[in-house]
């Protein structure tokens, strides 16, 4: 139950142990709630189409988004994990109708 075990196998030769024993290690790309990505993200769920999803409770949603602090990664986690994710189901649903 190796992570990755057909690519790290394929890889083997060319791998040191240590890269290749080595538990996954995740990419977080650097997120920071302000500016323009807040405004987009407040604009998106604001809008109409968090209430086109059934599965969402609006109230909840924009009681959440009230209480996101503005800042950089240094507040990474939930309070900018959560309101990302939202955002990025109502693009989808909206644009491809896939959420």
């Amino acid at each position: 139950m190796t992570e990755k075990f057909v690519l790290r196998e394929a890889a083997r030769p060319f791998l040191t142990d240590t890269v290749y024993k080595r538990q996954k290690h995740p990419f977080m790309a650097p997120f920071e709630l302000k500016g323009r990505m807040r405004q987009m993200v407040e604009d998106t769920l604001r809008g109409p189409v968090l209430g086109w999803l059934p599965f969402f409770d609006r109230a909840k949603v924009l009681h959440m988004l009230d209480n996101v602090p503005e800042g950089g990664p240094e507040l990474r986690g939930p309070h900018f994990a959560t309101p990302m994710v939202l955002t990025s189901i109502c693009v989808l649903h909206e644009r491809y109708k896939i959420a």
